[in-house]
């Protein structure tokens, strides 16, 4: 989604599915998306969905209306799964002795998949592993860019780049030769314009340098027009750590936007912010380092470590929103796993074990201008912790209007059931309120499983009185 410059007065609605439907966590619930047939869910149990899925649609008044169920061949895998104006489309891919292959197939509001699909991609002689297959579609969802790793005579990496038409009509594919080996290298992250450009992003893991060096983990571009062939270039990340960035594709400029967090001292801390912006085919790509002030960093770890000259450490890049007058608004949460010891007794004597504690804390936004300057940021204090059972309900979910972007997530603190929601105007004013709250029963939303399906709307699975029901979040003028 991307974001347009101006301000109106917003109204914020709540619906719930009809029905209970999705009854229970043993399964996984996803939203697909929405277009003129309804709303679109995955459910799987398997993480791999080698157990098959089912696909649920719901009316946009959140009415059930459908369920179907599907299941994978033996060697097939569910690469991406996507709403578009006319339907819904399936990447698969196969891998087998035969070598491997990758299927679109697109089917109508009705989730008919008996029609034949179409061969985008086949290699007798490769079998594609997990990590070395990426797909993304564009914000318009009628081109599809794959990017599969595959390996020359000498072991190194060459990526077939892979352009398709909602269809999935080929409309241009191309292999890029890298220079690294191929076990060194894994792909992090891609994206694909409107215009039919593509980019992506692969890590390189250089195991002469020690893991607290510059440049053990150091990231490549490989970017194309629409029909030109592809270029390999470095983000010069060997002289500084880059902890972790996101890929968009800007619309409104016809550019890739990458940007993220660089450090020079350690691998998972943040100096500061970096920001690359380049279009498909560019041989050169400079990243531009501002670094934050320490009054920031001293309002996110505490005035006593920014006076030892400490860095905030573990954000993640949870999102990058550009802005139709070039700049962008950056969305990052701080996360870590910590150690929890327990003591037990068995036939009397004392043991010890450990829970891995999955914390999810404050937030920072933070608005960057057209030139890579920062010009004002927040800091959002959130405390979610649990052990693993329970983290799905943490993290936040985001969704962008065209005048405001909006953060949902569950209240931890005093562990008390409210659902808070957060308005940022692109101006900085930001507005905080409760949207859900409950004194009798637990009700929580389950953020990461949920999306934006339209450009006013969120849906997300929502916990009430131990069901899981649907509810969607309409922001009307």
């Amino acid at each position: 989604m991307l974001w347009c410059f101006g301000e109106t007065a917003i109204a914020q609605k709540l619906y719930f599915s009809n029905i209970p439907r999705l009854n229970t966590k043993a399964y996984y619930n996803r939203v697909i998306g929405e277009n003129a047939g309804g709303i679109y869910i995955l459910r799987f149990r398997d993480q791999d969905l080698r157990g098959g899925f089912s696909i649920e649609r719901y009316s946009h008044n959140m009415d059930f209306v459908q369920s179907e169920g599907f299941a994978l061949g033996k060697n097939e895998r569910l690469l991406k799964l996507y709403s578009t104006d006319s339907g819904l489309t399936f990447v698969k891919y196969t891998v087998s002795k035969n070598g491997s292959s990758v299927q679109m197939i697109t089917c109508g509001f009705e989730m008919d998949l008996h029609g034949e699909g179409k061969e985008v991609y086949q290699n007798p002689d490769l079998r594609i592993q997990e990590d070395a297959i990426f797909a993304s579609y564009s914000l318009d969802r009628k081109k599809l860019g794959i990017w599969i790793a595959e390996s020359d005579d000498k072991n190194e990496a060459r990526y077939m780049a892979i352009l398709t038409n909602s269809s999935g009509d080929v409309l241009h594919s191309t292999k890029i030769a890298t220079g690294k080996e191929l076990k060194y290298a894994e792909i992090k992250n891609a994206s694909t314009l409107n215009n039919g450009a593509m980019a992506m992003v692969f890590v390189f893991t250089n195991e002469s340098k020690r893991i607290a060096e510059p440049g053990y983990k150091e990231h490549f571009i490989i970017s194309k027009s629409a029909a030109e062939n592809g270029v390999f270039c470095g983000l010069g990340d060997h002289k500084y750590f880059l902890a972790d960035f996101d890929l968009e594709a800007n619309e409104y400029e016809n550019k890739f936007l990458i940007s993220g967090f660089y450090d020079y001292k350690k691998p998972q801390t943040a100096h500061g912010i970096v920001t690359y912006k380049f279009v498909g085919g560019d041989s050169v790509v400079a990243g531009k380092q501002i670094p934050f002030d320490r009054e920031f960093v001293s309002a996110l770890i505490g005035a006593k470590p920014e006076d030892q000259g400490k860095d905030a450490e573990n954000f993640y890049v949870r999102k990058i929103v550009p802005r139709n007058d070039g700049g962008y608004l950056m969305v990052a949460e701080n996360f870590e796993i910590t150690q929890q010891m327990e003591t037990f007794y068995l036939n009397g004597v004392p043991q010890t074990s450990s829970k891995s504690v999955y914390n999810y804390n404050d937030v920072i936004l933070i608005s960057m201008d057209s030139s890579g300057q920062m010009e004002w940021r927040h800091n959002i204090n959130k405390r979610q912790s649990s052990f693993a059972s329970m983290a799905y309900l943490h993290s936040m979910g985001i969704y962008v209007c065209e005048n405001n972007v909006n953060l949902l997530y569950n209240d931890n603190s005093g562990q008390s059931n409210r659902v808070i929601h957060i308005r940022l105007a692109r101006t900085g004013v930001l507005e905080q309120k409760i949207v859900l709250n409950s004194e009798n029963e637990y009700t929580a939303i389950i953020p990461l499983e949920g999306k934006q399906t339209g450009y006013n709307r969120f849906v997300t699975p929502v916990m009430q009185n131990r069901q899981t029901l649907l509810l969607q979040v309409v922001d009307k003028e």
